[in-house]
């Protein structure tokens, strides 16, 4: 589980969009204000203050009372998240000061579940020159804070002993279209903290004071080093209710109406995407490359970040868990209301999507490293490494788990973990699929067949080469090659084609009973004998479209570098 001293959550967008980022437009201008910090005592000694500022996609969950409370951060320019839709830093670039954009910037993602509800706060930092500066708070509810000058929480060389206060100005809205200004004073002291297990790795207790327009906050929180903010000794572990991980899927093909939605308000944006979106008929999940951000986009009007840390690598939907791995390189269990459920940190980067079966999950890094998690908690059931490089996504097989490789092909027993049996191709294996208890892997121009054993059966030399993605429908394979989707059966120990689609598909996914398929203006969806089930026009290709295929709950849909979502459901 996620360990207590680390840091999670996020916070809900705003309804009324435009107005909001007319107000955060100012941010950078807010935050250039001379400070107004004066010591009241300041020891002598080096600054300290990088240690304690968290690492990127540092989290933590622990109970408050009765209230589940996460916190993750993520340390960013703000040019890494100007361009990733509707959010709202989004238009701190409108500034004039657009170097500010380019500074480091900490971005504190706080999440509160309780019997009364979820709610989420953000708290946006900048970091120069040893200072932490607190420039806005998106608080619980509809309160929006801006401070100039930054409110200083924690100056350069503070030690022990260490005494400041400060004043300036601060905008203040609670219904985020209208803003009052008042006027802020602050005053905090650093000490160390009582806690002997917090104290001896150099962490900070720091005790402040904020007074807003006659009303007095009080706040006392430990810092410590690559962590940030901690929770404290006293508050309890978390207990939370259980994840649902059966397979959901419910494609009705009949009810299906494609639409266009753009994720931005207002100007149009470039989103960096390469992984395909996932969700429920709730919820839908994408991917941010350069912000390396989640998005959660829900039912009226509700989007909300998750910041795992590095760039996302893969991300898959099972139930009620979002699995996610980054360059960290961690694979990251969140649930559909975007708190972080569990952490598990992994040998390398995992360069393909993860396959399911039963609650649990396999995966392959980049080092060869196969490992297998319980996906309720993120524990690993066992690793085991390969003798020569992945070169596709490994996957559940009746008794084994097979892995495409530079070699061959790889079967490990899917209990216990151990090596099984290898078989060796002529050519590298791009794909693999289970069809029958039996293991039918791409290795162009041939499609292999297996036994469960790892005998190789039969091989069957295809006319069109470039074969992507294997998929199993109904026990039937599919292909799809640079010209055509293609369907074989498997009788006895041999591949029979059955039926062919012509067409220049880019993508295609299946929900196990229908193939949808995306070319560059039509979405088809065919059953598992090849026939027509229905056909969509899509939005117009532009250079700027992504055309992978991303697998809901009741649908498919794909997001654009235009920030377009193209869904059917």
């Amino acid at each position: 589980m996620i360990p207590s001293p680390q840091g999670a959550g996020f916070t809900a967008l705003p309804r009324n969009r435009t107005n909001v980022h007319h107000v955060v437009a100012a941010i950078v201008v807010f935050t250039m204000t001379v400070s107004a910090l004066v010591w009241l005592t300041r020891p002598m000694g080096n600054s300290r203050n990088g240690e304690l500022i968290p690492g990127d996609g540092v989290l933590s969950s622990h109970m408050d009372g009765h209230t589940w409370v996460t916190r993750e951060h993520a340390i960013s320019s703000l040019a890494q998240v100007v361009s990733s839709g509707p959010e709202h830093i989004a238009l701190a670039m409108r500034s004039e000061n657009i170097g500010d954009a380019e500074r480091t910037w900490w971005r504190e993602l706080t999440t509160r579940t309780s019997v009364s509800g979820v709610e989420r706060q953000l708290t946006l930092r900048r970091l120069q020159a040893g200072n932490v500066e607190q420039t806005l708070v998106i608080g619980p509810g509809t309160e929006l804070r801006v401070f100039k000058p930054g409110l200083p929480e924690l100056p350069a060389s503070t030690r022990p002993g260490s005494a400041w206060k400060a004043e300036g100005r601060v905008q203040v809205s609670h219904d985020l279209q209208t803003m009052t200004e008042t006027g802020w004073r602050y005053q905090a002291r650093a000490s160390t903290p009582e806690d002997p297990g917090q104290a001896a790795p150099g962490c900070l207790r720091i005790t402040s004071e904020l007074e807003i327009d006659g009303r007095i906050e009080n706040t006392d929180r430990t810092w410590c080093p690559g962590l940030g903010p901690v929770p404290s000794a006293s508050q309890q572990p978390v207990t939370v209710p259980p994840l649902t991980l059966a397979s959901d899927l419910d494609w009705r093909v009949e009810d299906w109406n494609p639409t266009s939605t753009s994720l931005s308000q207002r100007e149009p944006v470039v989103w960096p995407v390469e992984l395909p979106p996932v969700g429920n008929r709730d919820v839908m999940v994408v991917a941010h490359r350069t912000a390396g951000d989640l998005l959660f986009m829900g039912t009226n009007d509700k989007t909300f970040r998750a910041h795992p840390g590095g760039y996302v690598t893969s991300l898959t939907r099972q139930g009620d868990l979002i699995l996610v791995t980054t360059t960290t390189p961690n694979a990251t269990g969140y649930d559909l209301q975007g708190r972080p459920r569990w952490r598990t940190r992994l040998p390398d980067t995992v360069p393909f999507a993860p396959d399911w079966r039963e609650g649990r999950v396999v995966m392959v890094d980049a080092s060869g490293t196969v490992t297998a998690l319980d996906g309720a908690t993120g524990s690993i059931l066992w690793q085991q490494e390969l003798d020569a490089g992945p070169t596709a996504k490994a996957i559940w097989c009746g008794d084994h788990v097979v892995v495409p490789t530079s070699d061959g092909l790889t079967g490990i027993n899917a209990q216990s973990g151990e090596t099984a049996w290898s078989l060796d191709l002529q050519e590298r294996p791009n794909s693999v699929a289970c069809i029958s208890g039996h293991v039918v892997a791409a290795a162009n121009p041939r499609l292999v067949v297996a036994s469960p054993d790892g005998n190789l059966l039969s091989a069957h030399t295809m006319a069109e080469d470039n074969l992507g993605e294997l998929l199993n429908v109904d026990d039937t394979l599919v292909t799809l090659s640079r010209n055509s989707i293609r369907g074989f059966t498997l009788g006895g120990d041999e591949l029979r084609a059955t039926w062919r689609v012509g067409g220049r598909f880019h993508s295609m996914v299946t929900d196990g009973h229908v193939i949808a398929a995306l070319s560059s203006d039509t979405l088809v969806a065919l059953g598992s004998s090849g026939g027509q089930l229905g056909s969509w026009p899509m939005t117009a290709a532009t250079p700027a479209t992504n055309l992978s295929l991303g697998t809901l709950q009741q649908g498919v849909a794909s997001l654009g570098m235009d920030g377009i979502v193209r869904k059917s459901s």
